[in-house]
């Protein structure tokens, strides 16, 4: 497999630059916000960065700020604000994150520009009569504009790279494709967004290379030549004066110019890094633990909170009658540690029968719980066993508001195909599942456009951003927010009882204590153990000795 021209082929192929959610509607997204990030940054950051540079007052406050604004967590912040304003004002929210990373490299550029220059070209100014306004924008713009350029430079790398956020937000973006190439282990799609964005990147530092230089005022540049023309008689002795700072200017432009790379080649060695290790194997794979001792069952999770609470039922029962557990939760989504239990990295995981069966047959017809477990007896691949299914069952569904379901008649998911202007809503990689878009339109005829809205899809479905949306069936914000959940007739989704998978040899102890554990698991007991981790905020661990205690797992 070679990665490098996977992608590149996937990169260069017509049909991913079409349409609605295609390359060029994201990229045109993914500038759009790089544009009003550096903007709204420069609007702050310049005019302050000025006042600062001219008056030479409040340097060391601002670069305290600076520093400050630097350290905070990008990543944080974006889902802080958008928790505060609601999903109906991220696109707000995320400018604003944007623009707090802007403003530190735009306002050092701004007021770096003042400061280099020579303080004699100053006093010559004053001395032949200039008032201060006329200082400003006649000698300190003029001759600061190299260096404020390269902290615009600096900022709109540091921005188009930090853009790739806001795909985890729904706002679309390059990042979009590399987030479903994650979820959905599509490494050409992921590495060539990549590419693409490296490549808007040097663009961008190319163009911005280009005005810097140019930006050099006449009198410079013929300073600095090795036969400089005559300036006139006017302009001679700010030239003059103002050639003894060339060296310094250059010296800190060659630094402006060095920070504002840094993000571009911190991306681009840490893009080569990545391939490096797609070359050889699974960049996703969970690492294995070369010390654990051999008869440590090794128990994992997805990157889901109902996930995590099972897992640990299982680990705290197996640990109460003394086997040793290593845990690794949150692993990610099926596709990425499907391959990690294959290999025998990882010997127990939670799951559910009907999306594991279509994951392994697709083409599956089996829609009851019975049938479909038993199929997937059958599927199980040489070296895994699926134990014996619980009663509880936590599956995909969707889910409309009451309002919308009163309004348009909704009782199923076939009632949708009267309902024009659909808008579903999901993790990125539904877009792609059997029981996604296609599936209702095979199914159901139902036509639905897609958005990723992954952890806030019932934020977005509540405030009206979807109309539609995949939502677990355990999930408590189901009855706390009065969603509906519309009937399946057809059997879109699968029957999907929680079923542990294992290595074939884990010892029939602990499969034991395993099967007991999941035989008293309901599915109402299933939405409580929710609740008291989406509402009371109790950890996994408490959560589980709890359950485990009350159900006679633990003295």
């Amino acid at each position: 497999m070679n990665l490098f021209s996977d992608a590149f082929a996937w990169l260069v192929d017509a049909e991913n630059w079409m349409g609605p959610g295609g390359l060029l509607e994201l990229t045109g997204q993914h500038l759009w916000f790089t544009v009003l990030a550096v903007f709204f940054g420069a609007v702050v950051a310049i005019p302050v960065g000025w006042l600062i540079g001219h008056t030479g007052r409040g340097r060391e406050l601002a670069v305290g700020i600076s520093g400050a604004a630097r350290a905070l967590p990008t990543f944080g912040l974006l889902f802080l604000f958008v928790m505060l304003v609601g999903v109906t004002l991220r696109g707000p929210a995320t400018v604003l994150v944007l623009v707090l990373l802007a403003i530190p490299p735009i306002l050092a550029g701004a007021y770096a520009g003042f400061e280099v220059i020579d303080r004699r070209t100053i006093d010559a100014a004053r001395a032949v009569g200039m008032t201060e306004w006329q200082i400003v924008w006649k000698v300190e713009v003029p001759l600061g504009l190299p260096l404020l350029l390269g902290g615009l430079r600096s900022a709109t790398l540091q921005v188009v790279a930090t853009v790739t956020l806001a795909a985890y937000v729904n706002l679309g973006g390059l990042g979009l494709p590399i987030i479903q190439g994650i979820a959905l282990r599509d490494y050409d799609r992921m590495l060539g967004a990549a590419i693409l964005i490296i490549l808007i990147a040097l663009t961008l530092d190319a163009v911005f290379a280009l005005l810097e230089t140019f930006a050099v005022p006449r009198g410079v540049r013929a300073a600095r030549s090795p036969e400089p023309r005559t300036p006139s008689t006017g302009r001679r002795a700010a030239v003059a004066v103002s050639a003894t700072s060339t060296e310094k200017r250059e010296e800190l432009m060659f630094t402006a110019r060095n920070k504002g790379r840094l993000a571009l080649t911190a991306a681009v060695v840490g893009a080569s890094l990545a391939l490096a290790g797609c070359a050889s194997g699974d960049p996703l794979a969970p690492e294995p633990d070369a010390e654990a001792p051999a008869d440590t069952i090794v128990i994992g999770s997805q990157a889901y909170y109902s996930n995590e609470i099972i897992a640990e039922l299982y680990a705290q029962a197996l640990e109460a009658e003394g086997f040793e557990v290593e845990r690794n939760y949150q692993i990610g989504q099926r596709d990425a540690y499907i391959p990690a239990l294959e290999a025998g990295e990882i010997d127990l995981f939670p799951e559910y029968t009907g999306n594991l069966l279509q994951f392994w047959s697709p083409d599956t017809t089996a829609t009851q719980s019975d049938e479909v477990y038993a199929e997937l007896l059958t599927v199980v691949p040489e070296g895994l066993q699926a134990l014996d299914q619980s009663p509880a069952t936590d599956q995909d569904s969707y889910n409309v508001t009451a309002e919308f379901a009163e309004a348009n008649g909704l009782e199923t998911i076939a009632d949708l195909a009267g309902v024009e202007g659909l808008i579903l809503g999901g993790f990125p990689e539904l877009e792609e599942r059997p029981y996604g878009p296609t599936g209702l339109l095979d199914v159901y005829g139902v036509t639905v456009s897609f958005q990723a809205t992954g952890d806030t899809t019932v934020e977005s479905l509540l405030e009206g951003i979807v109309n539609v949306a995949n939502v677990y069936s355990a999930d408590p914000r189901i009855g706390q927010n009065g969603l509906v959940t519309l009937a399946d007739p057809e059997g879109l989704f699968l029957a999907s009882n929680v079923v542990p998978i294992a290595s074939a040899d884990l010892p029939q102890e602990a499969i034991d204590i395993i099967n007991a554990v999941s035989a008293a698991l309901t599915p109402e007991g299933l939405v409580a153990l929710n609740v008291q981790s989406r509402v009371d905020q109790l950890g996994f661990a408490e959560i589980a000795t709890q359950w485990l205690t009350e159900n006679g797992f633990l003295g």
